[in-house]
C-alpha cells in the first residue's frame, strides 16, 4: 500500500513532530520536578520557622513561670494582693500566658472551711 502523493511530502515532518512531542514531555517532567522541589523546600522552611517560633514562645513562657516560682519561693509570707500585682505585671509582659491564678494551699484541717 502506497501513500498518496499529497501525504508523502509531509512524511519528513513526522520525525520532527515526534521529536518535538518527546522534548515537550521531557521538559514538562523536568519543570514539574523543579516546581515540586521548590514547593517542598518552601514548605520545609515555613514549617521550620513556625516550629522555631513556637519553641521560642514556649521557652519564654516557661522562663516567666520560673520567675514566678522563684518569687513565690522567696516570699514566705506571700499575700494574694502581692501575688496579683506580680502576676498582672507578668501577664502584661508575656501575652502568651493567658492567666495566673492565686490558689492557696489548704491543709486537711482547713479543708472543711473551704468546701
Amino acid at each position: 500500500m502506497e501513500l498518496p502523493t499529497q501525504f508523502r511530502r509531509f512524511l519528513p515532518l513526522v520525525p520532527v513532530f515526534c521529536t518535538g512531542a518527546v522534548l515537550c514531555a521531557l521538559a514538562f517532567v523536568g519543570a514539574r520536578r523543579l516546581e515540586q522541589r521548590a514547593a517542598r523546600a518552601e514548605f520545609e522552611l515555613s514549617s521550620e520557622n513556625r516550629a522555631s517560633a513556637l519553641r521560642r514562645e514556649i521557652d519564654t513562657n516557661v522562663a516567666a513561670l520560673s520567675i514566678l516560682r522563684g518569687f513565690t519561693e522567696l516570699s514566705p509570707q506571700l499575700t494574694q494582693q502581692t501575688f496579683e500585682q506580680f502576676a498582672s505585671r507578668t501577664l502584661a509582659v508575656y501575652p502568651g500566658i493567658r492567666a495566673l491564678e492565686w490558689i492557696p494551699r489548704i491543709t486537711a484541717a482547713q479543708r472543711a472551711t473551704f468546701e
